[in-house]
């Protein structure tokens, strides 16, 4: 708690479809909920790395034998997030489309033995994608802020199905709305950050 901003997100949004970003946006903004950024998300399965299949790498981290292991959430932007800093290697330039590249967070790929240049190939929704590693972040995960072990270059996952996330500040008057977004689309899950942090302190 001591840690987050006044205006910090409160509440998440997960497991949105395609279609139903504008129905989202539209019943928030008649509650006066500032537009959430929905980011996009992708189930994939690391399968190897440099070529190396994932079931012959010893692992010098134990955590990344557990990494490797699960089921991995991958997402795709053009800018760097606010909440993110480049340690090593370069952001992808304006306008990208080339190669599929990953920038890793700092620990993943401590624990992975992953660095730049270093080559991870993963399985999505049944079909192969190869990516490089082009950076790696420090991620401030305490701003409650959409964020991600591994992101990758645009374009990279544009043929693979997606579903979005979302975190936005909802005010206590406001939370009618969330009641509404549910109804109206019941398959999205709402997080509400306050209750949890309310419990965290019981």
């Amino acid at each position: 708690k001591a840690t987050l901003s006044d205006d910090a997100p409160n509440h998440f949004l997960i497991n949105i479809q395609p279609d139903d970003r504008d129905s989202v946006a539209a019943i928030l903004r008649d509650a006066g909920v500032e537009d959430p950024d929905f980011v996009p998300l992708v189930r994939a399965r690391l399968t190897a790395i440099n070529g190396t299949p994932i079931g012959e790498i010893t692992f010098e981290d134990e955590r990344g034998r557990g990494m490797s292991e699960r089921e991995q959430n991958l997402s795709f932007t053009a800018e760097l997030a606010a909440s993110n800093r480049v340690v090593s290697g370069n952001w992808w330039p304006p306008r990208y489309d080339g190669a599929p590249l990953v920038s890793m967070e700092a620990d993943a790929a401590e624990e992975l033995g992953v660095g730049l240049g270093d080559e991870l190939s993963y399985l999505v929704a049944g079909e192969p994608l190869l990516a490089q590693v082009a950076s790696i972040r420090k991620v401030q995960w305490d701003s409650f802020e959409p964020n991600f072990f591994m992101v990758l270059s645009p374009g990279a996952l544009d043929e693979y199905p997606a579903t979005f996330i979302a975190s936005m500040r909802v005010a206590e008057e406001d939370k009618g709305s969330l009641v509404d977004l549910v109804r109206a689309h019941p398959t999205i899950s709402v997080i509400d950050l306050d209750s949890i942090l309310q419990q965290v302190r019981g």
